[in-house]
């Protein structure tokens, strides 16, 4: 950091801790989103839906909280499914939670998809959920497919953890990190 005469960080979180290290020249920037890929699309939560798909992208570990997800789903109306796509260290350990917890028949399962395919994804989505939890080591600095998301018309519901909060704002939902109570109770008051 000695030889760094600028600084730039995508959290404000990320600011504040190399305001703390560097003391000079930090500044944070937000990412930014390719609204010409990421095309709003206006969503009827008015009429009852038969199928409503809760959708989660990204690393399947630990500190991204899919479980909490798939523990939610038991709590959750019959017309609730979840669809995770994303890889990683959990994916079996996963799978077998959601089997044991006789949810199994509610999610449905994809590997990690390329970024130009993420946009196409999201339209599949009734609302994405960002679980993260923070860890000794780990909290969410940013979450940029929350502003894909809504930049696509899909609401957004993230646990209190790291800069989720402060990226969904007022135009989502939150819930505390590790609750999967709370986060079943807002998916269902959506649907």
């Amino acid at each position: 950091m000695k030889r760094m005469d600028f600084c730039i960080t995508h959290s404000l979180t990320a600011e504040k801790l190399m305001n703390q290290l560097m003391y000079r020249n930090v500044k944070h920037i937000p990412p930014a989103v390719a609204l010409e890929h990421f095309t709003f699309q206006k969503r009827d939560f008015d009429q009852e839906m038969t199928k409503f798909v809760v959708g989660y992208i990204g690393r399947l570990s630990h500190e991204k909280g899919v479980d909490i997800l798939i523990r939610a789903l038991q709590f959750t109306k019959e017309n609730i499914f979840a669809c995770i796509v994303g890889n990683g260290p959990e994916k079996e350990n996963l799978v077998k939670t959601a089997h044991h917890l006789g949810v199994d028949n509610k999610i449905e399962w994809h590997n990690a998809v390329h970024y130009e395919k993420i946009p196409e994804t999201l339209k599949k989505f009734d609302i994405l959920v960002v679980p993260s939890r923070e860890t000794s080591i780990w909290k969410e600095q940013f979450g940029r497919i929350i502003i894909e998301a809504m930049a696509s018309g899909i609401p957004v519901v993230g646990s209190l953890s790291g800069e989720i909060p402060l990226i969904i704002g007022r135009v989502g939902f939150t819930f505390k990190e590790n609750d999967e109570r709370e986060l079943a109770n807002i998916l269902n008051k959506i649907t």
